[in-house]
């Protein structure tokens, strides 16, 4: 099993979220959407990985499968990168004063529709942290678009995406750039307030000064979903007993490709 801990390794990095290589882009047929759905009935594969402030967690089931990332210390962020087409959400808040830190509750996945009826899948979280937070960018499209933003701090214009507040909730979400079904990121505000005017930034806070802000974080694509192959369609009985080895490999392993 040592020659897969590559993958696993680079899952572990800080910057894991953009070292997933994707190889291979395919459709889904019939028979491997119904793999997909008697799979959505099975436990979902989750486990977590925590390399100095990086938490990375992993989540898979059914037409779902995503890796979020929470960034702790004086830069946090949040981003969610989907096996499927490629694809990504992620938000950058301004540098805090002093370190902060990310406390990561449920993961579950969900399907909704969209605007016009197209089906979305991917995550929703529940998430704290000890700070308030201010938003400096929200970026939805490719894994490249959200890598490059990272390295770079730039984006192409047609990519951005409008900031939506409702109450207690800030939404942005937009097409792909052919028209096709694209991204959603949402982040609700369970004991605080979202404040947000013209020409000044968004900003998410608790309801009293110091307490924990507790977040409920929702992230989706519309890129076709992979079929999973399960490690008891990768893995013999004569295979390594390597539990985080064997989470990996199955995170990464599709009918349609391998990560």
């Amino acid at each position: 099993m040592s020659k897969l801990h590559a993958p696993v390794l680079r899952a572990r990095a800080g910057r894991g979220w953009a070292s997933l290589v994707f190889f291979v882009a395919a459709a889904v047929n019939a028979e491997a959407l119904e793999r997909t759905d008697a799979a959505a009935h099975e436990a979902p594969l989750q486990f977590r990985i925590t390399e100095g402030r990086v938490l990375n967690a992993f989540y898979q089931q059914g037409r779902v499968a995503a890796h979020l990332v929470l960034s702790a210390g004086t830069r946090p962020r949040v981003l969610v990168a989907f096996p499927a087409g490629n694809s990504g959400v992620g938000i950058w808040f301004e540098n805090a004063p002093s370190p902060v830190r990310w406390t990561l509750g449920n993961i579950n996945g969900v399907s909704r529709l969209d605007a016009r009826g197209r089906l979305l899948h991917g995550i929703v979280v529940d998430a704290s942290i000890d700070a308030p937070l201010v938003v400096r960018e929200a970026l939805l499209g490719s894994v490249r678009v959200l890598r490059d933003y990272q390295i770079n701090g730039t984006y192409p214009p047609e990519v951005k995406s409008s900031t939506k507040v409702i109450g207690n909730t800030v939404e942005w979400a937009r097409p792909r750039l052919d028209g096709a079904a694209g991204y959603v990121l949402s982040i609700t505000v369970k004991n605080g307030e979202i404040r947000a005017g013209q020409g000044t930034p968004v900003t998410l806070s608790a309801s009293r000064t110091g307490e924990t802000l507790h977040l409920r974080i929702t992230a989706l694509t519309g890129e076709t979903p992979l079929t999973p192959l399960g490690s008891n369609r990768l893995l013999n009985a004569s295979a390594e007993d390597d539990p985080h080895s064997r989470q990996a490999l199955s995170f990464l392993s599709y009918e349609e490709k391998f990560l």
